[in-house]
């Protein structure tokens, strides 16, 4: 059955994060500008452990660069045994630590799958988004370790204060810890000169986040710069194709692109029949999260990852080449969620 859904503006993955909660307004704010998101169920899971490389694609993305980590030469490099090109945050790593960001370990590995401490979510945060000057703390458990002057940078600039007197510089940061940190960082840089985070002080209108607005004829989207906008028409398998690609470049071959079809139904799918057969994925969209099923489909000749939706106004595809580039599959999900905010104006159609 087809059933129309209403109109969406903004995903926000905060089904498990009550609006009570005091982590609340800084996880919507950086889910709101693209720093971070959830999983595309709609959860955040604000208590859960994350990684190394997590947390570096999210504090680069609040420091304006997660495009440029993206397209960076470093990308292809494999400066770490334990993070090949192929890994879905290598470009991340590569680009902080080839700008002396963060640094592995003396056994040439970096870790990109371990959960990051506190001390270690410290150090990320100071060095990427440039929190101010150390000033002493009061937490009794941080002379032992080298990570002590980035947890009194923190703390200085009231970017991440844990009750004293411990600071349990050891222990696993968490998603909700490191959206905090993340928050007051911009909210700071943006208001104040000494970068010290008030809680009066109000959220930006604009932060250094790489994601922007952008809009053209009927399909209003947001895009990065440096990303193309190309409008054409081209034939597939006799089924004429308005393509609008939004797209890195890499050997001129587009690798992100958004299409709608004048058609009706999802049998309107250019879809070879000899590879895999599609499959039911489901997104939330919208500020109550709405749950929307699309169709993915895997194009085994090209590499080509597809995602299908219908709306009021015809068949929407949005195309990911997933032989170019490392570590995008992320990304798409982000632009995913955008192409489906951005056509839930004309009646996204569910499929059930």
């Amino acid at each position: 059955m087809l059933v129309a859904a209403p109109a969406a503006a903004v995903t926000l993955n905060l089904r498990d994060v009550p609006t009570t909660d005091a982590d609340r307004g800084a996880i919507e704010f950086l889910n709101a500008h693209d720093v971070l998101y959830g999983s595309p169920d709609g959860t955040f899971r604000p208590d859960a452990n994350i990684t190394r490389g997590e947390i570096l694609k999210i504090v680069l993305e609040a420091a304006g660069e997660g495009h440029s980590a993206l397209v960076a030469a470093e990308g292809t490099a494999t400066l770490y045994t334990d993070v090949p090109a192929s890994h879905t945050l290598a470009t991340y790593v590569h680009f902080a630590s080839a700008r002396g960001f963060i640094a592995g370990y003396g056994d040439g590995t970096f870790r990109p799958d371990a959960q990051v401490t506190r001390a270690e979510a410290a150090k990320i945060v100071a060095n990427i988004l440039m929190a101010p000057a150390a000033a002493p703390s009061p937490y009794s458990d941080i002379d032992g370790t080298t990570l002590k002057p980035f947890i009194e940078r923190l703390h200085a600039a009231n970017w991440f204060r844990p009750a004293p007197p411990l600071f349990n510089p050891n222990i696993p940061a968490t998603r909700r810890e490191v959206a905090r940190m993340t928050y007051r960082a911009i909210v700071a840089t943006n208001a104040s000169p000494t970068r010290m985070f008030d809680p009066a002080q109000p959220d930006p209108t604009a932060h250094a986040s790489d994601w922007t607005a952008q809009r053209d004829g009927a399909i209003p989207f947001d895009l990065p710069p440096g990303w193309s906008w190309d409008a054409d028409s081209v034939e597939a398998d006799g089924v004429t194709i308005d393509v609008g690609p939004r797209a890195i470049e890499a050997d001129s071959d587009v690798i992100f692109a958004i299409a709608r079809i004048d058609g009706d139904s999802l049998d309107d799918l250019p879809i070879d029949e000899s590879g895999p057969a599609p499959v039911q994925r489901r997104i939330a969209v919208g500020p109550e999260a709405f749950m929307v099923t699309v169709l993915e489909y895997v194009d085994p000749a090209t590499n080509e990852v597809g995602v299908a939706w219908l709306t009021g106004e015809g068949l929407y595809v949005a195309f990911y080449d997933q032989s170019q580039l490392p570590g995008l599959r992320g990304l798409f999900d982000r632009f995913l969620q955008h192409a489906l905010e951005a056509t839930a104006d004309e009646g996204i159609l569910v499929l059930e």
